[in-house]
């Protein structure tokens, strides 16, 4: 590399570790300990509730109450009328079928 930019060491694991103090190894238990409780908790929270939850959607499956139209066409039609820009504006056609009437 250059002098610019040198080589960054490698990552490496500390050779010799320090005498823990007592504080701080009772710190690192009461937070496993914590962690632990906080998970069990929210574990049996959520147990009554799996009993009733719906099924989970197929991947592919619509939630829309109407299909989608199958075909559609569209077109741009312009015109130059009284406006001096040309005007551009969608036509979009799609075949539908009527809807079915709710039954009374």
């Amino acid at each position: 590399m250059t002098a610019a930019s040198p080589a960054t060491a490698p990552v490496t694991i500390p050779k010799a570790l320090g005498a823990l103090c007592l504080h701080e190894r009772s710190i690192h238990v009461v937070a496993a300990a914590a962690a632990a409780v906080l998970v069990v908790t929210k574990a049996l929270a959520a147990t009554p509730f799996a009993a009733r939850a719906e099924p989970a959607l197929k991947p592919n499956q619509p939630n829309q109450s109407r299909a989608a139209p199958m075909t559609v066409v569209g077109m741009l039609c312009g015109s130059i009328g009284s406006v001096p820009k040309p005007f551009l504006a969608p036509i979009t056609a799609a075949m539908a079928s009527a809807e079915t009437p709710a039954l009374m």
